[in-house]
């Protein structure tokens, strides 16, 4: 091919797929967290990190091996008890199956009453019936929580239904703006679940 030597065309070639290589990386990242986000394995965020160790969701993935790890090895008297081994909050009715479907939760949430929040999200055994985004050792609530406590809104049966089934609805009529940034992005969208994970809720605040 006149005017080009064969070098140069492969050193084009190298530099075009590198070029397109660092401007998938963003998409690989989002595409993979995509898939794997709801997953009750370790494994799966393992491998996330082991491919992204810097990747936008790397913080997240790491709290959810170690709660998941944790889950594995069956700590402090087992899901649902107190830290240190003391007895469970006694439970009942809805209760029982809110503890059940709570899994997903646990994914980002301590429930035992006495247990530090997580970095990833506060101890749910002490919400209800307090003003919302005031669990004192979670500090990382978003810009637009914070806003709806200034409000002095508390979370009781009603904020909670409608916070579980679009927590994105629920800031951006509580706070005016069309889509408020935030951290939660599980959706609880089967009325009776989610009334069966409120009365988990509600019965850890019983116990406190």
């Amino acid at each position: 091919m006149a005017g080009f030597s064969i070098p140069t065309i492969a050193g084009a070639v190298i530099l075009a797929l590198f070029i397109r290589t660092a401007a998938a990386a963003p998409d690989d990242d989002a595409a993979l967290w995509a898939e794997i986000q709801n997953a009750t394995d370790p494994a799966p965020y393992e491998n996330y990190l082991a491919r992204f160790p810097n990747g936008a969701n790397a913080p997240m993935a790491r709290a959810r091996v170690d709660a998941l790890m944790t889950r594995q090895a069956g700590p402090g008297g087992g899901e649902g008890g107190e830290a240190g081994g003391a007895p469970a909050c006694p439970l009942e009715g809805d209760a029982v199956a809110g503890e059940r479907e709570a899994k997903e939760c646990r994914l980002c949430h301590a429930f035992e009453i006495g247990r530090p929040s997580r970095s990833t999200g506060p101890n749910l055994s002490r919400v209800f019936g307090a003003r919302i985004a005031s669990v004192d050792d979670f500090t990382l609530y978003s810009a637009a929580m914070l806003e709806v406590s200034r409000q002095g809104l508390v979370w009781d049966g009603d904020t909670l239904d409608s916070y579980l089934k679009s927590p994105g609805e629920f800031l951006a009529k509580r706070t005016g703006t069309p889509e408020p940034l935030h951290n939660m992005f599980y959706r609880l969208t089967d009325v009776t679940r989610r009334g069966q994970v409120i009365a988990y809720i509600q019965s850890l605040a019983r116990c406190r």
